[in-house]
């Protein structure tokens, strides 16, 4: 993750995937507002697009955050893993989630995760391990989990890192290339 020590750069807080309400991506959203009461400075950037985009930016509107939520709208792959390396958080608070390409490609990129315990996402990450597991529907659990890893970034580097280690040993290259491939065009589904 960027380096805390740079306070020029804010802390990003990364969802990226298909813009429906399966990923969760309101949630995310909706628990900003205590996420900024402890730490003004953090953004929300969400990458990919689809059905529900409209509704949250007008939940972006409603809470006053356009300052601090981005929509990127859909990106190619290279911009995917700028998106990963400029995250100091991926946030993954699906509803319902088969496999979690990008719960494995932030462990490929050694990004901290805090994800909903969900089918797939239970698997994905080992829970105070690989990243961290909240309960579904929570913002409060995902904020409260947000904020402990923003002051904690020793732990949230230890997470990533593990993550790296993790998907080294149990996904092939050519897995992770498909799984890779899949995402991206997922995303390019919109």
């Amino acid at each position: 993750p960027p380096d805390p020590g740079q306070p020029d750069l804010p802390p990003v807080l990364l969802g990226l995937g298909r813009l429906n309400v399966v990923k969760g991506f309101d949630l995310a959203i909706e628990a900003m507002p205590s996420i900024l009461e402890a730490h003004p400075e953090v953004r929300l950037r969400l990458v990919g697009d689809g059905p529900e985009r409209g509704r949250l930016e007008a939940q972006v509107v409603q809470l006053g955050l356009q300052e601090k939520v981005e929509f990127t709208g859909m990106v190619g792959p290279e911009a995917i893993w700028e998106h990963y390396r400029q995250s100091t958080l991926v946030l993954a608070p699906s509803r319902s989630e088969g496999m979690p390409y990008v719960l494995l490609e932030a462990g490929a990129a050694a990004r901290p995760v805090i994800a909903s315990r969900v089918d797939g996402n239970a698997e994905a990450v080992l829970d105070g391990e690989t990243g961290l597991l909240i309960d579904p529907e929570s913002p409060e659990q995902l904020s409260e989990q947000t904020i402990r890893l923003l002051e904690e970034p020793a732990l949230a580097r230890q997470l990533g890192q593990r993550a790296r280690e993790r998907i080294g040993l149990e996904f092939t290259v050519e897995g992770f290339a498909n799984a890779f491939e899949s995402l991206y065009r997922e995303l390019a589904r919109g």
